[in-house]
């Protein structure tokens, strides 16, 4: 485990003494945000720098059973597939968490409103992968219960089938969300390297706004409009200006004195970043928690489907 980086000592100091000076509504999000930061640490921020997962380097059911001695191959891959999904998201969480600390440390409020709005799109568009699989694997499992329950052996084949047909739409959906792209890379490599590298369609990326939105529906949040505030304070806005700004002051009836730059321990751009994007940093760093354990949940049920031990890296 590594360090646990605390959270901006200043920030909630500044926070604590002019609280009078945000928004009700933002210092409620500030302090739930605050509240929920040691179980993002602990499941994002000071976990192992490094890990090494095991990777398939083959899909084929017989080879994996006879070369792994695993007795449910199919379950197996997905497994496979659903961790490599699960450890991929966990350690881009990790890396905006801290980059976003430490942006916040320094007054970096330009920066942290970027890796904020990284952050939801990354966690938006896990979750809309990862539901859809979630779903067709509960109704799947209920296939296997009721093949294993009915004497019918016509049945029996009938349930087994459909169970099948869904887990290999789990898997699919699976792979497809840890291979997906903008760009086509065999064309990418030739040109770049004159690397020769065959490649079948791939999948599709996710637009974030249908994965944004659909979230948002799904859990009945606003997701759609926190998402347009980060933008933004992201994009070369107005509001990502204002980031950069240390104080404004009037210095001649018709001119104002704007310094620009530092904001290390500057209470009144910390108030000023809060006040616009408390909410939307709550609603990533709560989704990406909920999505954390429902991953592992998933996981556990699937090791103990193909009878394997759940990874010692899942705590």
């Amino acid at each position: 485990m590594t360090e646990p980086i605390a959270f901006p000592g200043w920030i909630l100091k500044s926070i604590d003494e002019h609280q009078d000076q945000l928004n009700p509504k933002s210092l409620d999000f500030f302090n739930k945000f605050v509240e929920i930061f040691p179980d993002f640490d602990k499941s994002f921020l000071s976990i192992p720098a490094t890990l090494e997962v095991g990777a398939l380097t083959s899909l084929e059911p017989g080879e994996i059973q006879k070369s792994l001695g695993i007795r449910s191959p199919l379950e197996f891959i997905i497994l496979n597939t659903a961790e490599l999904m699960h450890f991929h998201f966990v350690y881009q969480m990790r890396e905006l968490g801290q980059s976003l600390l430490e942006s916040l440390h320094g007054g970096k409020f330009f920066v942290a409103a970027i890796q904020s709005r990284a952050t939801l799109e990354v966690v938006c568009t896990n979750y809309y992968a990862f539901v859809r699989a979630e779903a067709k694997m509960t109704k799947s499992f209920a296939f296997l219960l009721e093949a294993a329950r009915t004497r019918s052996e016509k049945e029996k084949s009938r349930l087994l089938k459909d169970y099948y047909a869904g887990i290999y739409e789990v898997f699919s959906g699976m792979f497809d969300s840890n291979q997906r792209s903008s760009i086509n890379w065999s064309d990418y490599l030739k040109d770049q390297f004159d690397a020769q590298v065959h490649s079948d369609d791939q999948p599709k990326k996710i637009n974030v706004l249908t994965a944004i939105e659909d979230v948002g529906k799904k859990s009945n949040l606003p997701l759609k409009e926190t998402y347009c505030i980060l933008s933004e304070f992201v994009h070369p806005n107005v509001g990502s200006k204002m980031l950069i700004i240390n104080t404004r002051k009037q210095h001649h009836p018709l001119m104002d004195t704007l310094k620009m730059g530092d904001n290390l321990n500057n209470s009144e751009a910390a108030l000023f970043y809060f006040d616009q994007l408390a909410e939307g940093s709550y609603y990533s760093w709560t989704l990406a928690l909920s999505l954390f354990h429902r991953s592992q949940d998933f996981i556990s049920k699937l090791s103990q489907l193909c009878g394997v031990e759940r990874s010692q890296f899942l705590h």
